[in-house]
């Protein structure tokens, strides 16, 4: 079988390949994965936002709040990428449609045009949902959630934790605390960096980046975790409990000479507020000034599982589109709790063989 000759450069320059492009069926993929992915990145940098302005939740947020609000962002945004996924299919084959009857795009109308059609169409679906899928959800105490929507947030959450993501990390950055980007670290004392330490950290730096902004410089200095002044202070706090104190074991974590600046002024502004006043620790946590907002910077990890997320609605109907694709949620579902099944009692047999003389 011949392959098809490739299009020659005056073709390519010619408007109508592109027009004749952006209509095909092979640009749909791309179409959706791309904005999956960018939907899914962006309810994120929201959350980042969110958790900055509002909340007032940082990686140095004492106690689970930041996991468990970077996993509810991450549910949220696999839930965004969905549906940004299936209307970018559906919209571009309402254009298509348009394209192939008229030989003109105009972008605007058919995306208000496209937008019109899938609201009408998910309100059908939504009257004819209850029909056809009236035991395929949970009751909660005040409201009722589809298993629909708990299969896209699980397999949203499953494809950010295989791509590396880590639910806290979506905060933004304690300047007094582990940051958002740290990825490795090396042994410390109180003393400063050596020589060799400092090699050490300019190589993990070039490779994850400062652990507070992720910005990539060419030399970083040594960030003792936790901080000298506040492992000062928790010693302090252990000896008026009348508790032993226990040795504070540190790490270094590549951090730019801009953060490292920052860092230094929190902290001395906060040592003197904390000689002045009565309180037996800082409270670096309650002020959003002590945090970075990284929402503006480029996450990787975030981008792919939004195109997992988005990539697996590619290939359907336009049934399916409407219908959001359940079957075939459903069936991912299916194969999943299959594949546990097997390697349970895979494991079981093994661990039973080991025991038995």
């Amino acid at each position: 079988m011949k392959k098809p000759p490739l299009p020659s450069l005056e073709s390519i320059s010619s408007p109508r390949w592109w027009s004749d492009a952006f209509v095909s069926e092979q640009a749909d993929a791309l179409c959706s994965v791309v904005a999956g992915a960018v939907t899914f990145g962006s309810t994120l940098a929201f959350s980042t936002w969110t958790q900055w302005r509002i909340l007032g939740i940082q990686t140095g947020t004492p106690g689970p709040a930041p996991s468990v609000v970077g996993m509810a962002s991450v549910c949220l945004a696999s839930w965004a990428c969905h549906q940004a996924a299936l209307f970018t299919l559906f919209s571009r084959d309402h254009i298509r449609s348009s394209y192939s009857n008229n030989r003109v795009i105009d972008i605007s109308n058919q995306l208000r045009s496209s937008w019109t059609s899938w609201r009408q169409e998910q309100q059908r679906v939504a009257m004819a949902y209850d029909r056809r899928y009236r035991d395929d959800h949970v009751d909660a105490r005040y409201f009722r959630l589809p298993m629909h929507t708990i299969r896209v947030c699980a397999i949203g959450v499953l494809a950010f934790k295989l791509m590396g993501g880590r639910f806290w990390a979506i905060s933004p950055s304690s300047y007094a605390n582990i940051g958002s980007f740290a990825r490795q670290s090396i042994p410390a004392t109180e003393r400063y960096a050596t020589p060799a330490e400092r090699l050490k950290l300019d190589r993990i730096g070039r490779i994850w980046g400062c652990h507070t902004c992720g910005s990539r410089s060419r030399s970083f200095v040594g960030d003792h975790m936790p901080p000298k002044s506040v492992a000062e202070t928790m010693m302090k706090r252990r000896k008026l409990f009348f508790l032993k104190p226990k040795p504070v074991s540190f790490r270094f974590y590549p951090q730019c000479e801009r953060c490292s600046s920052q860092q230094g002024s929190i902290l001395s502004r906060a040592t003197q507020q904390l000689r002045l006043s009565r309180k037996k620790g800082f409270q670096l946590h309650k002020d959003r000034a002590n945090a970075y907002f990284h929402g503006h910077k480029f996450r990787l990890v975030h981008h792919l599982a939004g195109a997992a997320v988005a990539g697996i609605s590619i290939g359907g109907s336009n049934q399916d589109i409407m219908d959001g694709n359940r079957s075939r949620f459903r069936k991912i579902e299916k194969q999943i709790e299959k594949d546990l099944r097997v390697a349970w009692k895979t494991g079981v047999k093994r661990a039973l063989q080991l025991v038995s003389p």
